[in-house]
């Protein structure tokens, strides 16, 4: 979409900025665009966005990364930018955005002037999501605890198995999505909308909370429906990539990102019936096999032994004050792993843990 935005939308008025100088801006950050227990990293990171639009000199983030420092809370905020270099067709940025005194969001980005360079791409090699028309698709419900899910409006053409409590072990999925308020798409949404949708590893049991997000905004978006791709093809090391592919209403490429997040299950990895996953990527790997059970693993580096006191103190006779403070550290650490553990044991128990969805 080209053009001003009319004013009144729900995304609009909740990232509201106030200046405060020297490049810092004032926000307060809404508990509506928010997961189970944390706002959306998406909405963060388009928070930070409308900033730096206000000090650079081109209109649409062409790149964006974005490091998850910590969870964002609903409550004040305090954005600062800095302008890092302007060109003749691009000007580099970077934000944070701070809570409390402390960093919970650091962007970097490129600005351009996508009306520019036009919308048809030279060369193409994928193709849109091909759906039935969004009237003749289920809407997606039953998201009820999660507040970000009244803001956007999701159908698909069936109701995806981890929502009925039965995840396929295909961590794919292919959707139409739009602001649920009509809000037309534009640059500047769709880094927050790349990140607003149920995350594909619920299909395998899991879910997760953002490290790290990278989006490449390609085209401004035609008015209407976007038809949306989402594909994790590896989970290892306690994390997993996502990658997310946005088209418009016209069929153009307007958006493609990737993120690492760090998985948090809640259940079992559902076994597959067969090789023939709906993602190719998965096709191509050969992915489809009955997998292994999941459970939450504590790492060893946090999984505190409690020898008897060695004796040793410092200098003046206390004990090793270093040695205490990392003791206890370590303590809080396992304590949290553990909480985390029964929290996904209860989850499952109940039949619940399909609905966990949050992105941090």
């Amino acid at each position: 979409m080209t053009g001003a935005v009319p004013p009144g939308y729900d995304f609009d008025e909740e990232t509201r900025l106030t200046t405060a100088g020297d490049g810092s801006f004032w926000a307060d950050i809404s508990d509506r665009w928010s997961g189970l227990a944390s706002v959306n990293g998406g909405f963060l990171l388009a928070t930070c966005l409308k900033a730096l639009s206000a000090v650079l000199p081109f209109p649409d983030p062409v790149t964006v990364s974005g490091l998850y420092l910590r969870p964002g809370n609903a409550g004040p905020a305090v954005v600062g930018t800095e302008l890092i270099r302007a060109g003749r067709t691009t000007a580099f940025g970077e934000a944070h955005l701070l809570q409390a005194g402390k960093e919970v969001l650091r962007v970097t980005t490129a600005f351009a002037d996508l009306s520019l360079s036009g919308a048809t791409p030279a060369y193409t090699g994928a193709t849109p999501p091909k759906l039935p028309a969004p009237e003749d698709c289920p809407q997606l419900t039953g998201l009820a605890a999660i507040s970000l899910s009244k803001r956007l409006e999701f159908r698909g053409p069936a109701v995806p198995g981890w929502l009925a409590g039965k995840p396929s072990g295909d961590p794919f999925a292919e959707f139409w999505m739009r602001f649920a308020d009509g809000r037309p798409a534009d640059t500047l949404t769709l880094p927050f909308i790349v990140d607003a949708a149920p995350p594909a590893v619920l299909e395998l049991g899991l879910s997760s909370t953002t490290i790290e997000l990278t989006v490449h905004v390609r085209a401004r978006p035609a008015p209407g429906w976007l038809a949306c791709r989402t594909c994790t093809r590896l989970v290892s090391g306690g994390y997993h990539e996502e990658d997310f592919e946005v088209w418009d209403s016209a069929g153009v490429l307007v958006a493609q990102s990737r993120q690492l997040a760090l998985v948090r299950p809640f259940g079992a990895l559902p076994p597959r019936s067969s090789g023939a996953g709906a993602c190719p990527w998965h096709r191509q790997a050969g992915i489809g096999q009955a997998a292994p059970q999941l459970r939450l693993v504590v790492p060893a580096e946090t999984q505190v032994q409690h020898p008897a006191e060695d004796g040793k103190d410092d200098d003046d006779g206390r004990p090793d004050a270093g040695r205490q403070a990392t003791r206890s550290a370590a303590l809080e650490q396992e304590a949290h792993y553990r909480d985390l553990e029964q929290h996904f044991q209860s989850h499952e128990a109940q039949g619940d843990g399909a609905n966990d969805h949050h992105r941090q």
